[in-house]
């Protein structure tokens, strides 16, 4: 190689060396753990905030909250389950929230078990909710909830669209069936909904559950969700609670 054609491929390089360098160190400072990247990471006691490198909390994770949790006979050895979870973090959410729903017999013997993933907001009450779970000749005495260890928190800054329930009309002849009307108030069209549903007595005895889907709430306008029971209930409700919500928290697998 002569001496013209070193020069040009010094050249070459050192032009390189100049645009590829920034650009790495970009990378770098973007994808590297950081105290702004509304994580929890590094050594840091919440998201972006304690350890070594980060600012002080300004306040501790409270924990999620278990209210309840409840098994209803569906038909022979079959059984749905249900629980209420709150997240008492006003601003801290979580994408992926394992969980585990177990039903015991009367002698305390764990008899059925079924895993499943969901998401909570901050500051929201979600209803678990698994249907079909076999238990054979077995009849569930407790229902339990256990909750993922090592919560991966994430800061929330996204408002929660403005989802207002306009009706709600139940009725038990032929089968129990409840209408929910629900109103989009925000600007911005509103996907995804999941609408829940708790039946109860005055003394706050839950008589059922159900849970359904509206894949799209237009702005400013009304859905009707539909929630249905395969069989009468022991008494008629007296309280009727309607949990509706879609995800703020970031993108999250699903099953």
């Amino acid at each position: 190689m002569n001496w013209a054609k070193r020069r040009q491929v010094t050249l070459f390089f050192i032009v390189l060396a100049i645009v590829a360098i920034p650009l790495v160190y970009v990378y770098i400072k973007q994808t590297a753990p950081s105290c702004f990247d509304k994580k929890q990471n590094q050594d840091e006691e919440g998201i972006d905030c304690g350890g070594k490198n980060c600012e002080k909390c300004l306040g501790e994770i409270r924990n999620l909250e278990v209210i309840w949790a409840k098994s209803f006979k569906v038909t022979g050895g079959r059984y749905e389950a249900a629980s209420i979870v709150s997240n008492p973090n006003a601003f801290l959410g979580i994408s992926n929230l394992r969980y585990a729903i177990k039903l015991y017999d009367a002698d305390n013997i764990l008899i059925a078990v079924r895993e499943g993933i969901t998401f909570i907001n901050p500051g929201e009450r979600v209803l678990i909710f698994e249907s079909s779970i076999g238990t054979g000749e077995r009849v569930p005495a407790k229902t339990s909830v256990e909750l993922m260890e090592n919560l991966k928190w994430e800061r929330v800054e996204r408002e929660k669209p403005n989802l207002t329930i306009v009706s709600k009309e139940f009725t038990s002849d032929p089968s129990p069936r409840l209408a929910v009307q629900i109103e989009n108030k925000t600007l911005l069209p509103a996907r995804d909904i999941s609408v829940s549903a708790i039946l109860s007595l005055g003394d706050g005895s839950v008589l059922g559950v159900s849970s359904t889907k509206i894949d799209l709430i237009n702005s400013n306008s009304i859905e009707t969700a539909v929630l249905t029971w395969g069989g009468p209930f022991v008494a008629e409700p007296e309280k009727i609670d309607i949990l509706v919500r879609t995800r703020i928290v970031s993108p999250g697998l699903m099953p």
